[in-house]
């Protein structure tokens, strides 16, 4: 005869497992629906741009920025890597 703690305990871990990988699975279909339906906005437009300059020319701009060029270069490597689209800047 099976244990009674042994399966109660099994089922709730699954129970919880299963409701835990639909929740995962929810919010990313929630986070990819519409992507890229939103134009990007002013702010977001600018560090696309400066991230696709050469690495001397966003230094140079970001020269006269209130902000350090190490988001920028970061970005750059992103984009580099990723592409420069809404989606893989989101």
């Amino acid at each position: 005869m099976p244990n009674p703690t042994v399966t109660l305990h099994t089922t709730n871990f699954r129970a919880i497992r299963v409701t835990l990988l639909l929740l995962l699975t929810g919010g990313f279909a929630l986070r990819l629906y519409r992507l890229g339906e939103q134009s990007l906005w002013y702010d977001e437009t600018v560090s696309a741009f400066l991230a696709g300059q050469s690495i001397p020319a966003l230094i140079a701009h970001t020269a006269r920025d209130i902000h350090p060029p190490g988001y920028y270069l970061l970005l750059h490597g992103w984009a580099t890597l990723a592409g420069n689209s809404e989606f893989s800047l989101a």
